[in-house]
């Protein structure tokens, strides 16, 4: 992008109401949550899930 774009969306950002930022697994993971494998937070979580249906993890 050249620096007038960017200035022009900073503009853009500045003046409106409100920012709706939609976001995949890379903010979670930025957060430090871990869906897609069988962790201590899923062990502990959905302990019963993994016993019942065999969910190994929160991907399926």
């Amino acid at each position: 992008m050249n620096q007038d774009k960017i200035k022009n969306v900073a503009e853009l950002i500045r003046q409106a109401d409100a920012v709706l930022v939609g976001a995949g697994s890379g903010m979670s993971s930025a957060a430090g949550y871990n869906h897609y494998h069988c962790n201590e937070m899923f062990k502990k979580y959905f302990k019963d899930f993994e016993q019942t249906y065999g969910i190994r993890n929160l991907s399926i």
